[in-house]
Order: structure tokens, then C-alpha cells, then sequence
């Protein structure tokens, strides 16, 4: 994955003061073009006043854009935007994309992943049955590994024909089909988002998209973050289900 691009902006007036915010809000949301980023941010700099302090200007600005873009990419969903920018915790940012997306794809479970060093870490999930809530198994031998190693989406329509899905991990569970996420940060895919059906399932047109949205915004939101409150940290709940 190519590191962030810098927002070139030409120098003088409102535009070189609002310069930071563009390149802070380019590395939150490191997967999304930079086009989109800069139309955000001019657009919401001309709805804050100028004669603001320099340092309220900034903070209205970069809250304003941030959230705005987030909207964007979540097609127009406020509520669900506001959740992710306005969390808390790196354990609210989990249950909250791992919510959303069980209820927008209309699937049997969704499972919120993190990359611990060489495993993949099964931080939180939303499921019918449990799947595998607390565990880490080796990046290179699950899906979810495989999804962030690539910085591509994992569409399995049948796990029993794919040979990227670790049979034995799979066959006490209702899983029969998949469809993962990865969530890139500034140094490259970091987190995923997994969906899951008990019968052969083909995702919809605008499941992909939608998904990937979220995990745009998901991103975002640990970047904002950070990793400090990290799922192997006591402070992370396992099984902490604040519906």
C-alpha cells in the first residue's frame, strides 16, 4: 500500500491555513482519495468563521470535515457516522462496525478483527452461535489474515470450495459463506471486518461497496484513536456486548 499522499495547496489566504487539517484528515482516512479529502475540507472551512483563533478555526474545522466525510462514505448514514467518530474506545469502534455491519448486510454473524503482530486477533463479534471471540490464530492461516496481507476484500461464496479457508477452524461453526473487509491505517491494513452466512451466500452489488465504506470509517476512527487502548491491554473487554 502507497503511504499517504500530501495535500499540496497552493500558499496564502484560507486555504494554507486550513492546509494541516486536509493532511491530518488524509492520514485518518489513508485509503480514500485525496480529491475527496480536499472537497470536504474546503467545503466545511467556508462554513466556519475565519475570524476565529487560529487553533479553534482548526479544531471546528477538522471535526467538521471528519465527520462530514465520514457521512459520505457510509452513503449518507448520520447515525452511523456519528458512532464511529464520536467513540470512545478501540473496544466502541468494534462493537459498533461489527453491529452495523450484521444489520446492514442482514447476516448470521459479524466479527471485528485486529492484526497482533504475526496473529490475527478475534477482538469482538455479533453472531447467532459463537465463532471465535477472543482468539488469535496465525495471519497466514485464516481469511482474515489473508484479507489484510493483500489490502483486498475476501468474497468466499462457499468456504468448502476455496482453498484460502482453513477447513478444521471452521467446521463446528454454521459458517458457509464469507465476506471480509480489511481496514487499512496509515502503515497499511491493520484491522477486518467479517461477515458471515450459514448457507451458500452471494453478496449483494452494493454489499462491497457499503462494506468498504465502513471500513474506511472504521479506520478513521482507530486512527483517531490510536492503539493504546489495543484488545491484548486489560482494558479490553472481551465479551463486553453493549447493545
Amino acid at each position: 500500500m502507497l503511504p499517504p499522499q500530501r495535500i499540496r495547496w497552493p500558499p496564502g489566504g484560507e486555504m494554507e491555513r486550513v492546509a494541516a487539517v486536509a493532511n491530518q484528515l488524509q492520514d485518518e482516512f489513508s485509503a480514500v482519495e485525496p480529491s475527496q479529502v480536499t472537497g470536504c475540507v474546503e467545503a466545511v472551512a467556508r462554513q466556519v468563521d475565519d475570524a476565529l483563533p487560529a487553533a479553534e478555526f482548526t479544531k471546528q474545522v477538522l471535526a467538521r470535515a471528519r465527520l462530514r466525510l465520514a457521512i459520505e462514505l457510509l452513503g449518507g448514514d448520520v447515525r452511523l457516522a456519528t458512532e464511529l467518530m464520536t467513540a470512545g474506545s478501540l473496544a466502541e469502534v468494534g462493537r459498533v462496525a461489527r453491529t452495523a455491519a450484521r444489520q446492514r448486510l442482514r447476516c448470521a454473524g459479524a466479527t471485528f478483527v485486529l492484526l497482533d503482530g504475526d496473529k490475527c486477533f478475534y477482538a469482538d463479534e455479533d453472531s447467532i452461535a459463537p465463532l471465535w471471540a477472543g482468539q488469535r490464530f496465525p495471519v497466514n492461516e485464516c481469511v482474515s489474515g489473508w484479507a489484510m496481507l493483500h489490502d483486498e476484500a475476501a468474497v468466499i461464496d462457499d468456504i468448502a470450495l476455496d482453498a484460502r479457508v482453513p477447513q478444521e477452524a471452521y467446521r463446528s461453526t454454521y459458517v458457509r459463506s464469507m465476506l471480509v473487509m480489511p481496514i487499512s491505517g496509515r502503515h497499511g491494513p491493520a484491522a477486518a471486518i467479517g461477515a458471515y452466512w450459514p448457507e451458500a451466500h452471494h453478496a449483494g452489488r452494493a454489499d462491497l461497496p457499503w462494506l468498504r465504506g465502513l471500513a474506511r470509517v472504521t479506520g478513521a476512527a482507530i486512527a483517531a484513536i490510536g492503539l493504546a487502548d489495543a484488545p491484548w491491554a486489560p482494558n479490553f473487554r472481551i465479551g463486553d456486548r453493549l447493545r
